[in-house]
Parts: structure tokens; C-alpha cells; sequence
């Protein structure tokens, strides 16, 4: 394990991101005891800020009672949403013919 719960893209991590490793209290045979570990992406993704919530509901359609999108969608939503807002002054909008976000599904 590298530390890294969300790798981007083709990139190499050569060594462990050690940032966040911490300690905390575990149980191991009934017995109390401090268990080292990464807990930082894997308890707080990078998502948060800009995956939870949008303004198209397409992103939070549901089959078989599962989200068909993921906050990873949501987030690259809203920051195209953003960034088109700031060039354009506009609303940005999903395209309706192919229902996905630039390719993605």
C-alpha cells in the first residue's frame, strides 16, 4: 500500500505519502492497542467539496435502487459548470442527446 486511495491517472508514486498516517484505537484478540494506518482518502475523499451535490438531477438517477453516477461525476460536473460560467457568464448544461458528461458513463 502507497497511501494514495485515489491514484490519478497514469502517474507513478514512488514512494508512500506518509502525511496522514496516524494512529488510532483498535482491538486485536480483545485486547486494546494503537493500529497505525493511512486513514486521510479513504475517510475524506477529494470529492466532498464538489461531489455531493448538483443542479442537473440526471447525476442522481437510480437503477436497481445504485446511483448510476458517482461523486467523481458529480465533482467534474460541477467544476465544467464552473469553468463555463466564469468563460461564458452562462449556465452550463449537460448535453441531453447522449445524457453523459463528455464521454464519461
Amino acid at each position: 500500500q502507497e497511501g494514495i486511495a485515489y491514484e490519478i491517472r497514469d502517474s507513478r508514486y514512488p514512494q508512500p505519502n506518509r502525511t496522514l498516517a496516524s494512529y488510532t484505537e483498535g482491538k486485536q484478540k480483545g485486547h486494546s492497542k494503537l493500529v497505525r494506518g493511512y486513514w486521510g482518502d479513504v475517510v475524506q475523499s477529494p470529492y466532498w467539496a464538489l461531489g455531493v451535490d448538483a443542479e442537473d438531477a440526471r447525476l442522481f438517477k437510480k437503477r436497481s435502487y445504485q446511483h448510476v453516477k458517482t461523486c467523481q461525476h458529480v465533482a467534474e460536473y460541477n467544476v465544467y459548470a464552473m469553468l463555463h460560467e466564469l468563460r461564458t457568464g452562462s449556465k452550463f448544461k449537460m448535453p441531453d442527446e447522449d445524457d453523459e458528461i463528455h464521454g464519461r458513463s
